[in-house]
């Protein structure tokens, strides 16, 4: 009590102030009572204070203050034993009747002990019991969903780690398809072109029916589909219609994905020149591309000294198909390698960067397979090295 008098005396808005049992040692309700006027006055000064106390008066008072806060240490619910876990804001309970019931105190004593309390406090008492055990489940789901997160957060990196990989990858495997499909559809024209010359027919592109066009377009289009490759771009919104198909337009056949020149008009299809190959196709399969083409597809038909010396003056010996995919400078070299074959250009040097070497391998199987052209190697290093192919044309 005299300790208790000189911190009164002395308590001020600076002071910190640690009493444990506050008004323990007397009559419990006398000491409580005291005990709520000394926090009282601790206020009134704007002193910080914190005490200990077993009282239910002076939990009450916590619960009920603005500027107190309760606060207790952690029990296993089960074992009693303590966890050293201070819960801000909840009140300890009492644990005289558990710990009786744990140390094997007759029941009966147990029982009148209870009976003794009035029946408030047996409400608080089973209230906190309740909220401890509450508290004690919510924290440890906590701590699981937690470690949950963590380990989602593991997951979603692995996942996104491996999402990108699988798109590099098929990207590179689209890229190889693509090769490997414009390879096939040249050893079918070359294949076409052979059985034609066998026949003795050498004054003809080999055709193709519209049912065999029909049919080949969809057989590619399920291998773009199972190759995961897309057919077509995206249409653009708001794009003019398109302009009516004339022979000697430079177009592109939908299904295949290829360009060709338009060598004959028959109204709803045309026959499209695609390198060696000559196919009917609807024209609802065709968009047209900018420009008229070379006339290199009347080369056999109707070749002519004008003709000649027209693609003379426009030949190149040197292409640059840099940043193209192998579909789209495949039908260029294509144009070119005719255009320098009327022209008697050789050798040729054709650029295509290195890149990842897809574009200029899928190029040079290209040219190895091709009936007019002969000594296809990359570049020496004065050259371009392997950013380059050289190649003579028979």
């Amino acid at each position: 009590m005299g300790r208790l008098a000189e911190i009164v005396s002395q308590a001020d808005a600076r002071s910190l102030i640690l009493i444990d049992e506050i008004g323990s040692g007397t009559e419990p309700n006398a000491g409580a009572a005291l005990a709520v006027a000394l926090l009282e006055r601790f206020l009134e000064v704007g002193a910080c204070a914190l005490v200990t106390t077993h009282a239910t008066e002076l939990k009450l008072f916590g619960a009920e203050h603005a500027h107190v806060r309760n606060a207790s240490v952690r029990f296993d619910p089960h074992t009693y034993a303590p966890t050293y876990q201070l819960d801000v804001g909840s009140p300890g309970q009492s644990l005289a009747f558990p710990l009786a019931r744990a140390m094997h105190l007759d029941l009966r004593v147990i029982e009148r002990a209870e009976a003794l309390l009035s029946a408030q406090e047996r409400d608080y008492e089973r209230a906190l019991e309740e909220l401890a055990l509450e508290r004690t489940r919510t924290t440890k789901e906590r701590e699981v969903l937690a470690g949950e997160r963590v380990q989602l957060r593991t997951l979603e990196d692995a996942a996104r780690k491996r999402g990108e990989a699988l798109e590099r990858e098929r990207r590179e495997l689209a890229q190889r398809a693509e090769a490997q499909l414009a390879q096939a559809l040249r050893g079918f024209s070359a294949e076409l072109e052979r059985r034609a010359a066998d026949r003795g027919d050498r004054s003809r592109a080999p055709r193709i029916t519209r049912g065999q066009s029909e049919l080949l377009g969809r057989t590619i289009d399920e291998m773009r589909s199972g190759l995961g490759i897309s057919r077509t771009a995206p249409a653009v919104p708001n794009q003019p219609a398109p302009a009516a198909i004339a022979v000697g337009d430079r177009v592109r056949v939908l299904s295949l994905d290829t360009e060709g020149v338009v060598v004959e008009d028959f109204g709803n299809d045309v026959m499209v020149q695609l390198g060696a190959l000559r196919m009917t196709v609807p024209k609802s399969d065709l968009s047209r591309r900018g420009g008229a083409a070379p006339q290199r597809v009347e080369r056999v038909e109707r070749e002519s000294g004008s003709a000649k010396l027209a693609a003379a003056t426009g030949a190149r010996t040197e292409l640059d198909v840099r940043g193209k995919r192998f579909v789209e400078a495949e039908p260029v070299v294509e144009q070119w390698i005719d255009a320098s074959m009327l022209a008697g250009a050789s050798p040729l040097r054709l650029i295509h960067g290195k890149g990842t070497g897809l574009l200029g391998r899928g190029l040079q199987q290209y040219l190895r397979a091709h009936p007019h052209v002969k000594d296809v190697r990359f570049g020496t290093a004065e050259e371009g090295g392997s950013g380059v192919t050289v190649f003579e044309l028979s």
